[in-house]
């Protein structure tokens, strides 16, 4: 659990948020690593996927 700013959440689930969001923007492309990286002090989480990553590569938590 990760727990901020009077928030809780899930680690396991902010994983299954961003591998749905990565599949929804790019289908067909098969996830072979995936690395996370939570910002509580911007409300997101940032994900890298195979190696590449950019600022669009976010979730809202």
């Amino acid at each position: 659990m990760i727990q901020y700013a009077g928030k809780e959440i899930a680690a396991k689930e902010i994983l299954e948020r961003a591998k749905i969001a990565f599949a929804d923007a790019n289908p067909g492309v098969k996830i072979e690593t995936i690395v996370l990286y939570v910002k509580p002090e911007e409300d997101v989480a940032y994900y890298v996927v195979n190696g590449i990553g950019n600022d669009d590569f976010k979730i809202e938590l």
